[in-house]
């Protein structure tokens, strides 16, 4: 046997066994190509490559180094302010009851005093027409001389029997109206529930309690009213009564609001409801004037008995003048249903443009509610808010730069945080040029740190600090240029900057910006 013919043996084993046209030869096949590129990938990663055959690429950091008196260390921050006039006039309603008049329009320039609306005020005008007449009347009485004391007792004695009568009559008025009037809109009105007919819109609790407070108070009311005489203590009496009164008008105000819901309510119709409110506004002005009654049995009690001491000194031959006092009565009488009166007509306290306002003619407003607002747009500042740190940097005066290029100087600052947001309120006067628009929002600049400040304090940027567990450092370059990590104190925080009071100095020179770098570090600087 020669070699060729044992190779030509092993061929053709080789080929029986590695047969791709049988199954277990494709797999033999594959199993063998899978080694071979198993020990060629081995040779390529394990085998060929010598630490030394493929060089090390080496990176360094670039970073700027300065001196500390180089950087720059604005100390600034920023806020954001409301734009509002200097002279603004929020006004309100100062009475309840309905719109009958409007007499300006949004944007129309006014003067100090201007009416802009008015409200229902007859019981209001018959206050002032009955306070007149007492005034007058005690202006009559003034001019008399002589006047006795039994005809003083006679007024007295009137004008007690006369407050004896509208105490009666207040009882007689409150009881007609909440049993003819309330009553029909609750279902059981005498029951521990009466139980409210009508959409109470949220008030449906409220009106059913005060519907059952009534029971006991119209019991009570009764039995006060039926032993009433003039012997009691009528002042009292007169003031229970005025309560209770009042407390009525507070009920027919709270129905005349339901009334007032759009689409109908508890299968009213929207026509019924408002012949309702009609009626219930009849009722309202009857009760005022019953309470407007119980204040003038008040003073007409009052006169009466200063008549009779006036009555009295002269008798005994005394110099005082109560007439004059009894005037100055009536005078403040008369004054006060003006200023009642006054109530009811909302004008501007200052000139200005209508910049808002919110009521229209057949509105029902209460008291306090919105009415518009007047401002003189041409006199603007700016209200904002800063912390505790950053007011103690800044000072009346500063100037201060806005956005849209203007500039404003601080003409106030509070001495203590506002209770409402902890914060200290500080306000920016600004030229009558800054095209600033009043209620605008914008961003104020402050800066905390003046020129001769920053030439006596060390300030860094805070980009340029670097702080971990173990403290605060800086960064400078040794001679082999490696990072030297160099321990600092802080000091205040300015904005964006803060100041550092021991380890370097003006001349030290630091790197910038200390963001991602460490201790020992290779780096280059920057040209």
């Amino acid at each position: 046997m020669n070699i060729a013919n044992v190779l030509l043996d092993v061929l053709k084993d080789f080929r029986v066994f590695f047969n791709p046209k049988t199954q277990f030869g494709r797999k033999r096949l594959g199993g063998f190509a899978l080694l071979v590129l198993v020990i060629v990938l081995g040779f390529k990663f394990f085998g060929a490559n010598d630490a030394t055959d493929t060089p090390i690429v080496s990176t360094t950091t670039e970073v700027s180094v300065l001196s500390i008196g180089e950087l720059s260390t604005d100390a600034k921050f920023d806020t954001i302010g409301r734009v509002e006039a200097v002279s603004e006039a929020n006004l309100q309603a100062e009475a309840s009851g309905r719109v009958t008049a409007v007499q300006v329009e949004v944007g129309q320039s006014i003067g100090a005093g201007t009416v802009l609306a008015t409200i229902e005020g007859n019981a209001e005008r018959a206050a002032v027409v009955q306070a007149q007449g007492a005034y007058e009347a005690a202006l009559a009485a003034s001019a008399q001389s002589g006047v006795g004391l039994s005809e003083s007792k006679t007024v007295l004695n009137s004008a007690l029997n006369g407050a004896v009568s509208s105490c009666r009559a207040s009882y007689n008025t409150a009881n007609s109206i909440v049993r003819n009037s309330i009553d029909p809109f609750f279902g059981s009105p005498n029951a521990t529930i009466p139980g409210l007919k009508i959409d109470g819109g949220g008030m449906t609790t409220k009106l059913n309690n005060e519907r059952v407070a009534f029971q006991t108070i119209l019991t009570d009311w009764q039995g006060r009213s039926s032993t009433i005489s003039i012997n009691s203590n009528l002042e009292t009496e007169i003031a229970y009564a005025k309560n209770q009164t009042e407390r009525t008008i507070a009920l027919v105000d709270a129905f005349i609001t339901l009334f007032a819901q759009p689409g109908g309510s508890g299968g009213f119709t929207e026509a019924e409801l408002q012949n309702f409110s009609t009626d219930f506004t009849a009722l309202r002005t009857t009760l005022i004037n019953t309470r407007a009654s119980l204040d003038a049995s008040l003073s007409a009690i009052a006169s009466a008995n200063d008549s009779i001491r006036r009555a009295q000194l002269a008798a005994s031959g005394g110099t005082v003048s109560a007439s004059d006092a009894q005037v100055k009565i009536a005078l403040g009488s008369l004054q006060a249903a003006q200023a009642a009166y006054q109530k009811t007509i909302i004008r501007t306290p200052i000139q200005g443009v209508v910049n808002a306002f919110y009521l229209k003619a057949g509105d029902y407003t209460t008291l306090g509610q919105p009415a518009g607002i007047v401002a003189n747009n041409e006199g603007l500042q700016i209200k904002t808010f800063v912390n505790e740190i950053d007011s103690a940097n800044i000072s009346v005066g500063d100037t201060v730069v806005i956005e849209g290029g203007a500039t404003g100087v601080i003409t106030a600052k509070a001495a203590a945080l506002d209770p409402t947001n902890g914060k200290v309120a500080v306000v920016v006067g600004v030229n009558k040029d800054s095209e600033l628009t009043n209620g605008a929002t914008v961003k104020i600049t402050f800066s905390q740190v003046t020129a001769e400040k920053t030439d006596e304090r060390t300030i860094i940027p805070l980009s340029a600090l670097k702080i971990t567990a173990d403290g605060a450092f800086v960064f400078i370059v040794n001679d082999e240029m490696k990072l030297v990590a160099v321990p600092v104190t802080q000091g205040q925080l300015l904005g964006e900057a803060i100041e550092i009071t021991s380890g370097v100095t003006k001349s030290t020179r630091i790197v910038t910006d200390a963001r991602g770098l460490k201790d020992g570090q290779l780096i280059t600087i920057k040209n």
